[in-house]
């Protein structure tokens, strides 16, 4: 019987399939699925009077871009909230408050919310504190977020509603007190997460719109395929699978969703457990369950990653979330489920301490797919070949590179940062490697990230030759990571990533050749197309 169903093809371009040597000048899809990658006589010949072609007029199709690790709900809010990255001082991050404030009076959220200041950008040179906070407002709770969303500033109206004070403990986490045992307002790792559990739960209204901001943002860039992890946002894990499930069951999801599941504990197990009958009967397209997410550290720029030795620039290890007996048997147990496993590890003790739960559970022989590193920044020789030894992929995220090389060496000393944030040593040793971004944490945008991988350099052209320059990718190797090596560790290799007949029909459309400019103009580059499922997500 011949098939039928909606049907595209892309004629007179430069197809890169990734597949194999050599190159294409035509794709032709039915029903979001490739049928012909090839010249454009082949394509034409599928073509019927109902096929939507496209005359591509010699520009360059890849693969779809893959994010594998973001969190799209927060980052197509943190698009209608004040972006604080730029703030370069106290007394400005009250003013944008102020103006934030001032155009959404009347709002019916009674929260405001923010992200992105960095103490290490600041003049005053220090975290924020709630009666800084209390100048943007003394009536309206506010909750700034760090840039790395793992520590955060409330001020006392904030602090009040939640009940947060001098005495409260949080398993994982740290509530900064002053001289007379109060509350700063700034609270650490698993004192966030208590803090964005306990916030009113946003409406159904509210996340749709928050999806569509994002995913419209995100394919922009040419992403067709993210990794989500949006508890901290929603707050509660069964709520969020059902969301996207309805979204997808009703067509409205623009983009491939894969769900990351956080888990803090145990206690989350049955709610996993639920999940995953649901995700059986789940009938959509583009929403699948990835991952179970753990988070075992926080961030080398808030001093809460946990790294094996004292920091450089001061005293303390940073954070561990969990005690390694705890984390062995957890990861068993969501070995035990038939789950991939992802463990977000910065410093080199997270990263130990991960590997051992790794190896003492055999984590990934049942699901079938290698177990993950989230970010994986601080490390060393033994553990780099202790990864290529358990099969552990790492989803490693370029752009905190640029934004983090000034405070690496600080932070680190010379012997750690050399072996820091060392791509090039993990893809020599064998490591699988995928792109991430970590939206908000960090702008989304696969081609700001290739350029970042290939130059080791920030948007100024900073340092002149690239933070540790032998750690430099090709630019082959780095469109990779967000290709062919992101649909490997997510476990999708036979479905996306290249461009082959019976692989998805995810394709972006760049208007200039990444392998004939320089790498310093990759991030620049226009995206012409973006196409998810054989439909057109953006279009210039």
């Amino acid at each position: 019987m011949e098939r039928s169903g909606p049907t595209l093809a892309l004629i007179n371009g430069t197809v890169y399939p990734f597949a194999a040597p050599g190159k294409a000048s035509g794709v032709f899809a039915r029903d979001g699925v490739l049928e012909v990658v090839g010249d454009d006589r082949d394509v034409l010949e599928r073509c019927d009077a109902r096929t939507v072609v496209l005359d591509l007029r010699g520009r360059y199709v890849f693969p779809g871009f893959q994010d594998t690790h973001l969190h799209l709900l927060e980052y197509g809010r943190s698009l209608v909230s004040p972006d604080l990255r730029d703030v370069t001082s106290i007394e400005g991050m009250v003013q944008r408050g102020r103006d934030a404030l001032a155009r959404s009076a009347g709002a019916r959220e009674l929260w405001h919310f923010g992200r992105g200041w960095d103490q290490n950008r600041l003049a005053e040179e220090r975290f924020p504190s709630r009666q800084d906070l209390d100048r943007i407002s003394d009536t309206r709770p506010i909750l700034y977020e760090r840039v790395c969303g793992h520590v955060g500033v409330l001020n006392s109206p904030a602090l009040e509603r939640l009940g947060v004070r001098g005495d409260l403990h949080v398993h994982g986490g740290v509530v900064d007190l002053d001289d007379r045992g109060e509350p700063t307002g700034v609270v650490r790792e698993g004192a966030l997460n208590w803090v964005q559990a306990h916030l009113p739960p946003p409406e159904e209204e509210q996340l749709r719109e928050w999806l569509r901001l994002g995913a419209e943002g995100l394919a922009r860039g040419g992403v067709s395929t993210v990794q989500t992890d949006d508890f901290s946002l929603v707050g509660d894990l069964e709520r969020l699978a059902d969301f996207y499930f309805e979204e997808d069951a009703a067509g409205r999801l623009p983009l491939r969703v894969d769900l990351q599941l956080l888990l803090s504990g145990h206690r989350d197990l049955e709610a996993l457990s639920r999940i995953l009958a649901r995700a059986k009967a789940h009938q959509g397209r583009l929403c699948r369950l990835g991952p179970v997410k753990l988070v075992l550290d926080g961030t080398l720029g808030a001093r809460t990653a946990a790294l094996r030795e004292d920091y450089a620039d001061g005293p303390g290890r940073g954070l561990l979330a969990f005690e390694t007996r705890e984390l062995v048997d957890l990861v068993g147990r969501i070995e035990a489920a038939g789950c991939q496993v992802a463990c977000h590890a910065i410093g080199d003790a997270a990263l130990e301490q991960a590997l051992e739960a790794f190896e003492t559970t055999g984590a990934g022989r049942r699901c079938g797919h290698p177990p993950r590193i989230l970010h994986c920044q601080v490390g060393d020789e033994e553990l780099y070949d202790r990864m290529v030894r358990l099969g552990v992929a790492a989803d490693v995220q370029p752009a905190f590179v640029a934004s983090d090389w000034p405070m690496i060496l600080d932070r680190l000393g010379a012997d750690r940062a050399r072996t820091g944030y060392a791509w090039k040593s993990l893809l020599d040793r064998g490591v699988v490697l995928a792109g991430e971004s970590d939206a908000p944490a960090e702008t989304p945008g696969p081609l700001e990230g290739i350029r970042a991988a290939v130059t080791r350099k920030d948007l100024s052209g900073q340092p002149d030759y690239g933070w540790m320059p032998q750690q430099r990718l090709e630019v082959p190797e780095a469109f990779w990571l967000y290709t062919g090596g992101a649909a490997h560790v997510c476990g999708q290799g036979r479905r996306r990533g290249t461009l082959e007949p019976g692989k998805a029909a995810d394709l972006v459309v760049l208007m200039e050749d990444p392998f004939r400019v320089e790498g310093e103009e990759i991030g620049a580059i226009p995206v012409g197309l973006t196409i998810c499922g054989g439909v057109l997500r953006h279009l210039v």
